[in-house]
């Protein structure tokens, strides 16, 4: 795997090891994020397998917040969950050849520009579709080297071309000031724009009543 060769792999095993917090935030977007597989899944068949690979998984959470969505949900079928990052050992070893659907959060920002497209070439290679959520601001988390863990601050559209490179479809799922949401896919298959919205609900629902009101009171003064 190309993503093993970064130049700040390193850094990143430095800080995992060091006991420190980090890589642990993206379980947040769970809901969100089941919403796409419950909609992949359903239109290539509930009778089929459909795998999942959290693409530099950090320590989150998320597979097993999702994991326990989908049972929930598909309790009849085979979806299967996996992780790999190349920066932590314990999943420095990618667990699959293939699959049916990458999440990939927060990680290509971490990389240098002229790296962006070995990742890109990976997930590609291994799967049809894949899921990005990317910071478009500098990071508020230094790397041991002094340097701002985000390497790559680019404008969400800027993300957009270069993801289109290697994935025929991309669409917006969701834009803020600080970030961007991306589903890629090889062939057309689904309504993306009902999934944007499903995505956004269901974020919305996640969230603490403080938090949703606040969010709709933005959404009303937009």
């Amino acid at each position: 795997m190309k993503s093993g060769r970064t130049r700040n792999l390193k850094q990143y095993s430095e800080i995992y090891t060091s006991g420190k917090r980090y890589g642990e935030g993206s379980w947040r977007m769970a809901d969100g994020i089941h919403v796409i597989i419950d909609a992949l899944v359903r239109f290539e068949g509930l009778d089929r397998k459909f795998t999942v690979l959290d693409f530099g998984c950090g320590r989150s959470p998320l597979i097993e917040t999702l994991d326990e969505k989908i049972q929930k949900t598909h309790p009849n079928h085979q979806i299967s969950f996996f992780r790999y990052d190349p920066a932590i050992l314990d999943f420095s070893i990618c667990p699959v050849d293939e699959c049916d659907m990458v999440i990939n959060t927060d990680v290509l920002e971490h990389l240098d520009e002229n790296e962006i497209s070995l990742i890109l070439e990976d997930i590609r290679g291994i799967a049809p579709r894949a899921f990005f959520a990317i910071s478009t601001r500098p990071a508020s988390t230094q790397l041991p080297s002094g340097e701002n863990a985000h390497a790559t601050v680019k404008e969400g559209d800027w993300w957009m071309a270069r993801i289109n490179e290697y994935f025929p479809h991309v669409s917006k799922i969701s834009q803020e000031q600080d970030s961007i949401l991306i589903l890629a896919t090889a062939k057309k298959v689904i309504d993306t724009e009902k999934i944007a919205a499903d995505f956004r609900a269901a974020i919305v629902r996640s969230k603490p009543f403080h938090k949703r009101l606040g969010i709709k009171l933005k959404q009303l003064l937009q």
